[in-house]
């Protein structure tokens, strides 16, 4: 395949393959980032998570434990969290498609 790709704004690149830390969601999704309460807010919608964090006891504060292959989280909810980490990381405007 070949073709040219323009881009005027920045790109996050996100691996299909999920790696997450055993630490909170919020701290995944900051990651190295200093933590921006609006940022964050805005990235949270637009991926949409906030109905799934909010079934999680401790919430946004929740930690995620994984072994091996296994997290205590559904596989898709890990999938979201690495696309968020992303975007809040690049802080680029887009948007996430189911």
């Amino acid at each position: 395949m070949k073709g040219e790709l323009f881009v005027q704004r920045d790109v996050a690149y996100v691996p299909q393959q999920s790696w997450i830390l055993n630490d909170t969601i919020r701290r995944n999704i900051v990651f190295s980032s200093p933590y921006d309460p609006e940022r964050y807010g805005r990235t949270v919608a637009a991926c949409p998570l906030e109905a799934d964090i909010s079934q999680i006891d401790g919430g946004h504060d929740a930690e995620i434990v994984c072994s091996f292959d296994h997290f205590w989280i559904s596989p898709t909810l890990v999938n979201d969290i690495v696309v968020s980490m992303g975007l809040f990381f690049y802080q680029v405007n887009t948007y996430c498609f189911p």
